[in-house]
């Protein structure tokens, strides 16, 4: 069952790039409904995935329920590749709400202590990024 589901995140979030949201919410979903089998790392995308469906219906709230959801399951079990990626969703619609700049901080410091290299780089061009830091959503 891990690796349908896995399969079917990957085919919905080929849908959604398709622009096939209907498709893509009902992989999603359906792989989503199994949480017993599925893996950390393809739980996180289909959230994120659903919060990308979610934001291109107008539905702000639900898709920032989502993104906190996502942050929530990788900080809880301490999935440092997928808070990242979460991080980096986040940053892409910047919700009002959303204490980024604090989130990344804190991180960067964790994975600057361990010298993970490749993420230092990516946190602080995160936090660097003027269009990120300029640009809010205020739908949220």
């Amino acid at each position: 069952r891990n690796y349908r589901n896995s399969a079917d995140i990957g085919l919905g979030l080929v849908a959604l790039a398709r622009g096939a949201r209907d498709e893509a919410r009902a992989l999603l979903e359906g792989a989503q409904s199994d949480t017993a089998n599925i893996y950390p790392f393809t739980h996180v995308q289909a959230i994120i995935g659903l919060a990308r469906i979610a934001e291109s219906d107008g539905d702000m709230a639900l898709r920032d329920a989502l993104l906190r959801k996502a942050l929530r399951f990788a900080g809880e079990r301490s999935l440092l590749e997928e808070y990242i990626t979460v991080l980096l969703a986040i940053s892409q619609v910047r919700p009002v709400q959303a204490p980024l700049p604090e989130l990344v901080a804190s991180v960067l410091d964790y994975v600057g202590s361990i010298h993970l290299d490749s993420a230092v780089q990516t946190l602080t061009d995160l936090l660097a990024d003027p269009v990120r830091d300029s640009v809010g959503n205020t739908d949220s």
